[in-house]
């Protein structure tokens, strides 16, 4: 196959068309309005935008971000690709980007970490980036980490971790406005990467794994003598995306596109089978005006203009 390759993760019985399930989010709280309580958001996320009761509900340090069924329903199986060794040995791996597999329109407006740090509250998918110093990061992002930790001046941004504006994390991370940008029919794929490299014929083997090594640093799930931890419970990850409870699959697809796009038949189908319908109810009309022909209209019968 030759690059650019793109993975992605496909998902069948898994219904994001649901009309319940497409309204559970607040856009708002996704393009990081600050001040937003708990019930601000009532309306767009029901089912799950409040934690704790205190102070009411218009308190925003109560407030779920991001809340809604999309977000917390979030698929955060994360995939390496590797090239079989001999003898069953892990082979070399192939590079795989995430950068770029979102929209433009999604990236440049419609997620932004909210500057206040209300941004991963509560949000157990988030908890290893709320965790997390500016001390994970490096370079320029590392510089803009230290000065908005810098800057701020209340005990919920010095709390927000990885989650400041402009960070790539929790809700500008690619991955997560991929998944938020629902599917519309129950069997989907998502963009997971991209690759570079061409991959010559051969054997090669996926590893799926959920969580994050701990501790820090080392790539991929199985570095020696490291466990996958979960941040949000505090214990080891021991579990993947479930899947078994709504009778759904996983499958990891590998895809190139043309100048025409992805190989993608539904819509091919779609045009094949209309065009067909139409022209075979125009030979019908035919053949139907040809045996019982409609006789013109006589003039003399219309009476509107007549006297009398």
């Amino acid at each position: 196959m030759a690059p650019p390759i793109y993975m992605y993760y496909k998902l069948s019985n898994f219904y994001q068309n649901h009309r319940r399930y497409v309204k559970s989010r607040s856009d708002a709280q996704l393009r990081g309005v600050e001040g937003l309580a708990p019930s601000d958001i009532e309306a767009d996320c029901t089912d799950v935008h409040v934690h704790g009761v205190e102070g009411g509900p218009d308190n925003v340090s109560n407030v779920v971000s991001p809340c809604g069924l999309v977000s917390w329903s979030v698929f955060n199986d994360s995939f390496a690709l590797s090239k079989k060794g001999v003898g069953g040995a892990k082979g070399a791996a192939v590079a795989a980007t995430s950068s770029g597999i979102a929209w433009e329109s999604d990236t440049k407006f419609k997620f932004r970490n909210s500057p206040e740090g209300s941004t991963g509250q509560f949000f157990p998918p988030f908890a290893y980036e709320r965790q997390a110093g500016c001390d994970a990061l490096s370079g320029a992002l590392k510089g803009e980490c230290d000065a908005y930790m810098a800057a701020c001046a209340t005990a919920e941004c010095k709390a927000v971790g990885l989650c400041f504006p402009r960070s790539g994390h929790c809700v500008e991370d690619e991955h997560f406005m991929v998944w938020m940008r629902t599917a519309g029919l129950p069997s989907f794929r998502k963009l997971y990467a991209k690759i570079d490299e061409t991959l010559p014929k051969g054997e090669y083997e996926v590893e799926v794994y959920n969580g994050r090594l701990h501790p820090s640093g080392a790539q991929g799930p199985s570095a020696a003598g490291q466990t996958l931890w979960n941040y949000g419970t505090g214990a080891q990850q021991t579990s993947l995306f479930p899947v078994h409870g709504f009778g759904g699959g996983k499958t990891v697809v590998l895809s190139t596109m043309s100048f025409m796009g992805g190989k993608n038949p539904f819509l091919g189908v779609a045009y094949v089978v209309v065009g067909a319908v139409c022209l075979a109810l125009a030979l019908l009309f035919f053949i139907k005006d040809h045996l019982s022909p409609r006789k013109m209209g006589d003039p003399s019968h219309i009476t509107f203009n007549q006297k009398g």
